[in-house]
């Protein structure tokens, strides 16, 4: 995409951060337009009149919050396929990240955000929005989150599992059973066992003493 055709909305309730980010992508894009919202509502309305290519949401605001606008958003045919990332201070939370990732979120952003993070973010997110309207596959959506989350450092991080057969998929994008993953990225070595409920569903004669 050219920078001159960029489109970014910002949604905060702080008018300094909206300044600051609307400073900070005029200079990574030269040409390009940032609209900045402070209320949910007024986001939403502009997310409809102006088709931009990203969005940056503060999670926190009074009255419609980060959550609410995002799944709104989400649940609208014409909006659905802007990606939109969070911008919050603390995402170590483990209830909250979940929440944002099944209110549509397509990243995250740590405040105070790295000009280099910040433009990195919106850069992808131009990128991916998909033509047509049509939302990015969900398991695109999840490896983005999963990349976003690791950072040096910290721990926290989201991992895709087949909630079928509980495989997980790894960091290139296969789906191998869980034991071997855990095998592949730490340094834990199984021992096997029977867990006491498997032991008398499998052994019945050797739990009841017979």
């Amino acid at each position: 995409m050219e920078t001159q055709k960029l489109k970014v909305l910002a949604i905060d309730d702080n008018r300094e951060n909206l300044d600051a980010v609307k400073h900070a992508l005029n200079r990574a894009f030269p040409g390009s337009v940032v609209f900045t919202a402070d209320s949910g509502a007024q986001g939403l309305a502009l997310a409809r009149s102006e088709d931009p290519d990203a969005v940056l949401l503060d999670l926190i605001m009074p009255g419609m919050d980060g959550l609410e606008v995002c799944r709104r958003l989400k649940a609208d045919e014409q909006l659905k396929h802007i990606p939109v990332v969070f911008v919050a201070a603390d995402l170590s939370d483990k209830e909250t990240r979940v929440k944002a990732v099944e209110a549509g979120a397509d990243g995250f952003l740590r405040k105070p955000f790295e000009l280099e993070e910040l433009v990195s973010q919106v850069r992808t997110m131009a990128k991916i929005k998909a033509p047509g309207g049509q939302a990015a596959p969900e398991s695109e959506r999840l490896y983005r989150l999963d990349k976003a989350l690791s950072q040096p450092g910290d721990k926290s991080r989201l991992l895709a599992i087949c909630s079928s057969c509980k495989r997980i998929r790894n960091d290139k994008n296969a789906w191998e059973d869980v034991e071997s993953y855990i095998k592949s990225n730490t340094n834990i070595t199984f021992t096997h066992g029977c867990c006491p409920d498997c032991a008398k569903r499998l052994y019945p004669e050797l739990i009841n003493g017979h």
